[in-house]
């Protein structure tokens, strides 16, 4: 846990746990909860951009190493949720061509093509639309800093950045849209977008880091609490303000890397390095749990007489017991066997 940032790890769980109340549609949390995608599509921009400076490794080898990452839990999940819903399918239907088809549109989350808009975004598993666009969409944006790091960074990447924000301002400023424009899939560059903040905020980090973290560090840990504030608040407001958080995010990121920084300082327990490690495997394990609470536990008698926010509360603890475990049999059984190839 010694080469883990901390503080880093602690947001991580926390805007995954905003994500799974969001997500929680029983009980309306937030209004804008949706939010917390932005942070983690913004820090996977900037640790793309330190993959980049620090390793330059090949497009390929990237592209392996992500989805050593990603895949293998997600295809476990999977595997284990669509073995449930052919259960459940076989003691409800017997409509063949509906379990043949079913079984056809689970080829684009085999390879995680439910977000790039060629496929239909609705997985069985859900949100999977994010770990798509990080996929493929990382490694695209990899190749361009590999080819033409001169001409992404001073014309392509903010000329995509201008037109999507513009985009978002000219559709009432509600920047979690569904819908193909043209031939362009909103999600994809939704987050293609938000990496591209990502990949700035490294290229800024790297050329000031030492200002930061000396001469600026007493600006930079104000604008860190203050944007965290902010961006909290943002979840609760009835206005579309979702730009702004493109603004935010990336100086609460700013804040967590500060060595010298307030959120260093305080949030310097190994716990929360064990919490942020988890949080996909929250991510991908918590769409199948809210399923089965609305197949099995909201429809049972015995339930409704239980207050909505103690299954939240069991929903919450299910949640983190089950990625636990998941992170557990996948140190321990798995992955040395994925590290092999």
């Amino acid at each position: 846990m010694n080469h883990r940032n901390f503080s880093i790890d602690f947001f991580r769980f926390i805007f995954m746990l905003a994500i799974c109340s969001l997500h929680f549609y029983f009980i309306p949390f937030f209004t804008h909860g949706y939010l917390a995608v932005e942070f983690f599509f913004i820090l996977s921009g900037f640790f793309i951009y330190q993959t980049y400076s620090s390793k330059r490794i090949s497009i390929l080898n990237y592209f392996v190493n992500r989805s050593k990452k990603l895949i293998p839990k997600f295809l476990i999940v999977l595997s284990a949720f669509a073995l449930f819903n052919l259960t459940v399918f076989l003691f409800t239907s017997y409509n063949f061509e509906e379990l043949l088809c079913s079984g056809i549109k689970s080829i684009d989350d085999i390879f995680l093509l439910s977000g790039i808009g060629i496929f239909p975004d609705k997985s069985i598993l859900g949100p999977a639309w994010y770990i798509s666009v990080l996929l493929w969409g990382g490694m695209w944006l990899y190749a361009l800093l590999i080819y033409n790091i001169r001409f992404s960074m001073i014309v392509l990447f903010p000329l995509t950045l201008l037109l999507w924000l513009t985009f978002v301002r000219h559709n009432g400023g509600h920047i979690e849209l569904w819908h193909t424009d043209v031939c362009f899939y909103m999600p994809f560059i939704r987050g293609i977008s938000d990496m591209i903040v990502g990949i700035f905020v490294g290229h800024v980090w790297n050329l000031k880091k030492n200002s930061i973290e000396t001469k600026y560090s007493l600006f930079f840990n104000i604008a860190a609490i203050l944007s965290l504030f902010l961006i909290v608040s943002l979840f609760f407001v009835h206005e579309d303000l979702d730009i702004y958080s493109i603004v935010l995010i990336p100086f609460l990121i700013i804040g967590c890397m500060n060595k010298n920084g307030w959120f260093q300082k305080c949030l310097s327990y190994s716990v929360f390095g064990y919490l942020g490690k988890i949080s996909y495997d929250m991510y991908i394990v918590h769409w199948p749990i809210i399923l089965f609470i609305k197949l099995f536990l909201l429809k049972n008698a015995f339930f409704q007489f239980i207050s909505i926010y103690i299954i939240y509360a069991l929903y919450l603890g299910a949640v983190i017991l089950v990625s636990l475990s998941l992170d557990y049999v996948y140190s321990k059984k798995i992955q040395k066997y994925i590290k092999s190839f």
